[in-house]
């Protein structure tokens, strides 16, 4: 006799036999079925044929890319090589090349064995070379080898004496520098005060006014660089007349007292420190020359600041004149009026306080310009007449000027330029 859970299990399985016999001899089972599988004959005719031709075609714009790519393999290779030759020669050779031309340009000759055992050879300069100038630009800075004699102490002086007009200069030009920057900061400040204001010509004077603006931050910028290149100079100048004092010191103690070698090589860094110091005062020339013209570019905005100015002034001063003659104003009416009458002429007070202020930096500036400028063309017309007129002085002189020399810019440069540098770094931050 089977027990009571065998007899419950048989029971579910009937249960389940007679649901299933009824949902299969169903219709709506029947017509799902039937949908189902047309579903899928539709996927498989329809679906399967578009996705297989996607990858086709997926396929061949990958054998195409491919086989271009193929093509211009080489091309690619060869810019590829081009490019990485000019950054090696950008990066590596040109750096190289730079300390070999001045490697040659401060070897000695004389130094290898049996070279200057002629005396035709004691004045022996790479420089004299053929084609040496074409390829080392440094030999086309030097003097032609007119200069037969050396005058170092004629040359500290001129240099002392731009030294200490470079120095003042540049203790002028940092106060300038913060006094165009303060007129930068006012023109803009000034700028928003008439765009709110009711000026009749407010338009063409916000607009010159921002002009300007922009003028005197480039000016101000351009005073700075100016700075820089005088500071680099005295630096450079310091740093070759070291060296000059080392060469001629190392002939004076290799060679003997009356070897022509000596005055060779004295002459020959003569010719060289006219050179480098006539380069460094081309080159203050130049960004000074540029100075001034943006001077030139901001007098002509304040020129129109000012024309602007007085026109809006006479406007003013005539709406002023007409309102009061009228009756009611005698009598205390159109306050309004009046009160918008004085505040165009406070703003136009506030333009001509900032114009004169401005005129008076930049009027400093342009001066200040001007009188370095005429101080470095006479240096230069000195330097030149030095290359041509020079006495014959001995060595040891020339040694001792460059000792003095070097002694006096050092105690200068760390005496009297350390507050002006430390102002200008202060700028600059």
């Amino acid at each position: 006799m089977p027990s009571p859970d065998q007899t419950e299990r048989i029971t579910r399985t009937e249960q389940i036999r007679i649901f299933l016999r009824l949902a299969i001899a169903s219709p709506h089972v029947h017509r799902a079925i039937g949908l189902f599988l047309s579903a899928m004959r539709f996927i498989r005719r329809v679906f399967v044929p578009v996705f297989t031709g996607v990858v086709g075609l997926a396929g061949c714009a990958i054998r195409i890319v491919l086989g271009v790519l193929a093509f211009f393999k080489l091309p690619i290779i060869a810019l590829l090589a081009g490019l990485v030759m000019v950054s090696v020669v950008s990066f590596g050779i040109a750096p190289l090349w730079r300390s070999a031309q001045a490697t040659l340009m401060s070897f000695d000759f004389c130094e290898l064995p049996m070279v200057c055992a002629h005396r035709h050879f004691t004045s022996f300069n790479i420089c004299d070379l053929p084609f040496v100038p074409v390829v080392v630009p440094s030999c086309g800075a030097l003097p032609p080898a007119s200069v037969s004699r050396a005058d170092f102490p004629g040359l500290l002086a001129i240099q002392h004496r731009a030294f200490d007009d470079l120095v003042a200069g540049s203790a002028t030009n940092s106060e300038l520098i913060v006094n165009v920057k303060r007129a930068e900061v006012a023109i803009r400040d000034l700028v928003v005060l008439v765009k709110a204001s009711n000026l009749t010509t407010k338009e063409p004077l916000a607009a010159t006014l921002s002009l300007f603006s922009v003028d005197a931050h480039r000016t101000g910028r351009g005073l700075q660089l100016l700075m820089s290149k005088t500071y680099g100079t005295i630096d450079r100048l310091i740093a070759y007349n070291t060296y000059a004092l080392r060469v001629i010191e190392a002939a004076h103690k290799t060679f003997p007292q009356d070897d022509l070698h000596i005055e060779a090589t004295t002459i020959r860094t003569f010719q060289a420190s006219m050179a480098s110091f006539s380069a460094a005062v081309s080159a203050i020339l130049v960004e000074a020359t540029t100075v001034s013209a943006s001077l030139d570019v901001l007098e002509e905005r304040l020129s129109t600041i000012h024309a602007l100015s007085i026109q809006e002034a006479l406007d003013t001063a005539l709406a002023k004149d007409e309102l009061l003659w009228q009756l009611w104003t005698v009598l205390g009416g159109n306050r309004r009026q009046l009160r918008d009458l004085a505040d165009r002429a406070s703003i136009l007070q506030s333009v001509q306080q900032y114009r004169a202020l401005a005129s008076a930096y930049i009027a400093a500036t342009v001066q200040a310009l001007t009188v370095v400028d005429a101080d470095l063309t006479q240096l230069r017309e000195q330097l030149s007449i030095q290359a041509i007129g020079c006495d014959s002085i001995p060595v040891e002189v020339q040694v001792r000027s460059l000792e003095r020399s070097l002694r006096r810019l050092q105690e200068s440069s760390g005496s009297d330029t350390g507050p002006t540098r430390t102002s200008h770094g202060n700028l600059q931050s």
